[in-house]
């Protein structure tokens, strides 16, 4: 299974959720299916040991996510808007 390629905008898009799962886990960190599990699962028994409780559905905060790989949300933000301010320079202009 080839992984996918995920653009600055989609990865802020899923660093700005609450909550993640394994394939948002995959996209942050760019590894595969089974390393996603692994991850979600080690951030787990962290909060676990905590005493702190988690929701049903096989998801943990995306602050941990981004902590645990040091990925910068500000920094990706930027990125993007820098991005932005690229493609809008080189688009063409419609002169009428």
């Amino acid at each position: 299974m080839k992984k996918q390629k995920y653009t600055n905008q989609e990865l802020l898009d899923i660093a700005n959720k609450m909550w993640v799962g394994n394939k948002d886990i995959m996209a942050l960190c760019g590894c595969g299916q089974n390393k996603a599990v692994e991850i979600r699962h080690q951030i787990e028994q962290q909060i676990l040991k905590e005493g702190k409780l988690l929701p049903g559905n096989k998801v943990v905060p995306t602050k941990r996510v981004l902590k645990n790989f040091g990925i910068n949300i500000k920094d990706l933000e930027e990125t993007v808007l820098r991005e932005l301010r690229i493609k809008n320079a080189s688009a063409p202009t419609d002169a009428k």
